[in-house]
């Protein structure tokens, strides 16, 4: 399956874990494992999906984003990789058992 159709259940995410996943995208102690998930799930896009996840409150999507600065990737791609990550920052914090 594509990355742009993959949802967070097809990465492995069960749905009663995502809320707390969730809550540590915004933890200033996991900040240096989301961004190694990051620059490992999306090569080229590390920056806009690290600043997408990280915004306090509210997440930041590709329309808010691409009026800022030049994104090399269309909408669909953005929120595929931007789940990739997620899925591999899931897996990091579970091997670190947090």
């Amino acid at each position: 399956m594509r990355t742009r159709h993959m949802t967070l259940t097809d990465h492995g995410i069960p749905p009663e874990d995502r809320q707390k996943l969730y809550t540590y995208c915004q933890s200033s102690e996991c900040q240096w494992v989301l961004r190694q998930a990051v620059a490992s799930a999306a090569p080229g896009l590390e920056k806009q999906v690290y600043d997408s996840l990280t915004r306090p409150g509210r997440w930041k999507g590709y329309e808010t984003l691409s009026k800022k600065e030049y994104i090399p990737a269309t909408k669909a791609d953005f929120y595929g990789y931007r789940r990739k990550a997620l899925a591999e920052f899931y897996r990091m914090l579970r091997l670190l058992g947090i």
